[in-house]
């Protein structure tokens, strides 16, 4: 039971980190939804802007994110370890 609360959690996190990862697009998403741009050059200087400012954030975002995620799954893996060998010691 302890091992599956330990890999649950790392799911949780890792929702949780890919949440956080993608806040520039959410941004995107949700200014684009606001703005309704109407012909060629209102969806062309949306998406120029969009593609320069929160394209770049979203990409040191997904870094952030794999290397968090790495983080948290090889946490998880030594915790699961750990219960391992606490189990096999009681029994």
């Amino acid at each position: 039971m302890k091992i599956f609360v330990a890999r649950l959690m790392g799911v949780v996190l890792s929702l949780l980190a890919v949440l956080i990862g993608l806040i520039p697009a959410w941004v995107f998403l949700g200014v684009r939804a606001l703005a309704e741009p109407e012909g060629f050059w209102q969806e062309l200087a949306l998406g120029l802007v969009g593609m320069f400012f929160l394209g770049a954030m979203q990409l040191i975002f997904l870094v952030g994110l794999a290397i968090m995620l790495a983080w948290i799954w090889s946490e998880t893996e030594d915790d699961v370890d750990i219960i391992r060998r606490e189990q096999r010691q009681m029994s």
